[in-house]
């Protein structure tokens, strides 16, 4: 017999070398089924196995990828982009249809959200306000006009729906330059770059996975929607810290200390960042 993938002679079910099974059958639907509830509840399948540990010991990923043991989890990069890209799908469709105001006087810039169609000219007043004096003024002053116009007519749906575009973009330049200020405060030992980045790659892995699960039990469940919340909120501050605690190595209090001080510039820069992703959202929309 021979692999009917790369066509080297078979000594067993799987070839030796390209690895494939032999399965000379034509697959039905029931294979497919079949193969899919195997690989995903397999004992040694390593999608739970990884979430399990993610969840349950902060920083032991980190920990363990940069000890060697890796071929038991999934890559974090690979992880990381598969989790973030639900979460930001399931965040985009709980804002797919936004609430524009209860209130029906409610007015931004003197326009009114529920008829945001009906005074032209308090949109041009409006957007008239909105300046830019900073480098390349005379290519980005009219798209932020435009982008203003576009979106107090739209009610705001624009805007919102090119920010939540533009946001995992914003989380590669955020969690890059929070690495490089993570290099200032754990000076000795020496610390590699790339060990920051995978340690903080790993903890908002585990946030966005928080997200997607609270996010699927409010709409499950909206009646557990605020105390799952407020727990999660809780949760995620407890594992920053303690994953600090086990990657790093250092002491409960100097944790703690690092930990406050470290927030405020995640805070700083998460600000910048998402004020650059606002101003990015408003050129597009």
């Amino acid at each position: 017999m021979k692999c009917l993938n790369c066509e080297a002679a078979l000594q067993g079910p799987y070839c030796a070398l390209c690895g494939q099974k032999h399965d000379p059958h034509r697959p039905s639907i029931g294979h497919f089924i079949e193969e899919t509830a195997e690989s995903l509840s397999h004992a040694d399948s390593r999608l739970w196995v990884t979430l399990w540990k993610l969840l349950s010991k902060p920083g032991l990923l980190a920990v363990e990828f940069f000890d060697g043991k890796r071929a038991r989890y999934l890559p974090p990069i690979r992880l990381y982009l598969v989790v973030s890209v639900v979460f930001f799908l399931l965040l985009g469709v709980g804002e797919s249809e936004p609430v524009v105001a209860a209130d029906p006087d409610a007015m931004v810039n003197g326009v009114s959200l529920t008829h945001p169609n009906t005074d032209r000219v308090a949109v041009e007043n409006a957007c008239a306000k909105l300046q830019y004096n900073g480098p390349f003024q005379q290519q980005i002053s009219p798209r932020l006009q435009a982008g203003c116009r576009k979106t107090l007519t739209a009610g705001g749906t624009t805007l919102g729906a090119a920010f939540l575009r533009n946001l995992p973009k914003a989380m590669f330049v955020l969690l890059p330059l929070f690495a490089v200020a993570m290099l200032l405060f754990y000076l000795w030992p020496r610390r590699l770059y790339a060990e920051h980045l995978v340690y903080l790659i790993c903890n908002h892995t585990a946030i966005f996975l928080v997200g997607v699960l609270v996010q699927f039990a409010d709409l499950v469940l909206p009646a557990v929607s605020g105390p799952l919340t407020l727990a999660s909120l809780l949760y995620i501050v407890w594992y920053c810290w303690r994953g600090m605690r086990v990657f790093y190595g250092n002491g409960r209090w100097l944790t703690l200390a690092k930990f406050f001080a470290l927030g405020v510039v995640y805070l700083t820069l998460a600000s910048l960042v998402l004020t650059l992703t606002g101003v990015v959202a408003l050129l597009e929309a």
